[in-house]
């Protein structure tokens, strides 16, 4: 019987051990507001900054960057196929960003 009560004390221990870490942990940066602010639904192409582009999963600061110049220099955009003439962009890349992109208001 002292066998089971170690047992059982031993566990108990282990939990609370547990759970008073899993309590205690809080990711960095939780109560960081940039981390906290609702994206809008889509993105517009034609009116965002390559800072909110950047912020695109798979779109790096880099490609923002030359989204937004060929922006500048060709006009806007008229569909997010349309930047598949950006350097460095791909059909893939296209797909997996149609999600969160948009050339419209309505959708933003």
């Amino acid at each position: 019987m002292n066998r089971l009560r170690c047992l059982l004390l031993a566990g108990a221990i282990l939990l609370a051990t547990t759970i008073g870490v899993a309590v205690l942990y809080e990711p960095p940066g939780i109560d960081d507001p940039a981390l906290s602010a609702p994206m809008p639904s889509r993105l517009n192409i034609n009116t965002a900054t390559a800072d909110q582009l950047s912020q695109i999963p798979g779109i790096g600061w880099t490609l923002a960057e030359r989204i937004v110049e060929t922006r500048e220099q060709t006009g806007e955009f008229r569909s997010i196929e349309e930047l598949f003439g950006v350097s460095g962009v791909s059909w893939k890349m296209i797909e997996r960003w149609e999600q969160y992109l948009t050339v419209s208001e309505e959708n933003s």
